[in-house]
């Protein structure tokens, strides 16, 4: 645990520049790079060498958080589809005091906190029956791609399974109302993250109250995202909306991820997107299968991980054009299916097939 720490914390120092802070971790790029904020372009911003990715569209609305702003609406590459997913650039916006150069590097940085904080808060819930154990549940959750790319891309998947966690602790707890609470900033971070309120549901039979309870529980939790959705529908214009592309018909879009990776590696062409693209995806379907056919509705971690064992299946072209985005959309998924994993002897044989290929791909991509 302590080396998976430093290595993490080592590998965004090493993304430190003394001219450009720690905007690399934003990448800034691709054909909207031209279209960045004023404000924006004047500052030293390191520029992806490739056409850029997500996090530098989160970092712009941090830095001018009001989404009715024409310099924001021409800076993103799909307004509403990221005005939905506002909570990381407030909370950059509020800690860097509105100061555009000093919000950048909150933004950049927040997932590192984040990844931290999961970190400790996983290692306390944990409850295996040895410490060998324990840590190599703890690696598989914390070092998979999809929480390492969160970190060094400044995305906002990561929040929301940290949310999540804080959910299911205050279930197993006995606060359900403190539970729909994490649950709804989780939802003003990842619209997807409301999946998890089955964790809200009752495990057993317990009269019409404790249904009608649950119910009104997982109501709160989704009203602030639909209070949300509702002034952007009244306020900006939703023109530009796009993300249709990230559901289709059940298994197509993951079909045709490893039918284009079984065909790039016959044809000799080894790279990491094919090869771990193959080895990755099907790690993930062995997850999602594992948690539908054996059902532990009393965990709440299992009633979170299962709606998003569901979507695996249904994540569209957009999401598999690069395995790694599917990783992080069903980020919960892996959580729980590592949590959950049975103590019997084939441990060690299902912890490692369905996550070796994600945690070695996470960790080379982590290196500068």
């Amino acid at each position: 645990m302590a080396v998976a720490t430093l290595f993490v914390l080592g590998m965004v120092a090493a993304r430190w520049d003394p001219r450009t802070g720690f905007t690399s971790l934003l990448s800034f790029g691709g054909p909207k790079f031209e279209q960045r904020l004023p404000v924006l372009r004047t500052l030293p911003l390191a520029k992806d060498k490739g056409t850029g990715y997500d996090g530098q569209f989160g970092a712009q609305l941090a830095v001018s958080p009001d989404p009715r702003s024409p310099e924001i609406r021409s800076a993103l590459d799909n307004p509403a589809y990221r005005d939905r997913r506002i909570l990381l650039a407030w909370t950059a916006h509020v800690i860097g005091g509105g100061r555009p150069w000093r919000v950048l590097q909150v933004y950049a940085l927040q997932n590192l906190v984040i990844w931290l904080g999961l970190a400790w808060l996983l290692w306390r819930e944990l409850r295996p029956p040895s410490a060998t154990r324990a840590v190599a549940i703890w690696a598989c959750c914390m070092l998979t791609i999809g929480a390492l790319d969160c970190v060094r891309l400044s995305l906002t998947d990561l929040f929301a399974v940290f949310l999540l966690a804080l959910a299911v602790r205050s279930v197993a707890r006995g606060r359900p109302w403190a539970a729909a609470g994490a649950l709804a900033v989780a939802g003003l971070t990842r619209e997807t993250s409301l999946l998890g309120g089955a964790a809200l549901w009752p495990a057993g039979e317990r009269g019409r109250r404790a249904r009608l309870l649950a119910a009104a529980r997982i109501s709160c939790a989704v009203i602030p995202l639909l209070a949300w959705m509702a002034w952007l529908a009244c306020a900006v214009s939703p023109e530009g909306m796009s993300g249709r592309k990230n559901f289709d018909w059940p298994c197509s879009a993951f079909a045709g991820h490893c039918f284009l990776c079984a065909a790039r590696l016959a044809h000799g062409d080894f790279d990491s997107r094919y090869l771990f693209g193959l080895i990755g995806a099907l790690g993930l379907a062995g997850q999602s299968l594992h948690l539908l056919l054996r059902p532990r509705w009393t965990e709440p971690w299992w009633r979170v991980g299962a709606g998003f064992a569901l979507l695996f299946w249904f994540l569209g072209d957009d999401v598999w054009k690069g395995y790694w985005a599917a990783a992080r959309a069903v980020l919960p998924m892996t959580f729980a299916f590592n949590i959950l994993a049975p103590d019997d002897r084939r441990f060690w044989a299902r912890l490692t097939l369905a996550n070796a290929g994600l945690v070695l791909h996470g960790v080379w991509r982590m290196l500068p």
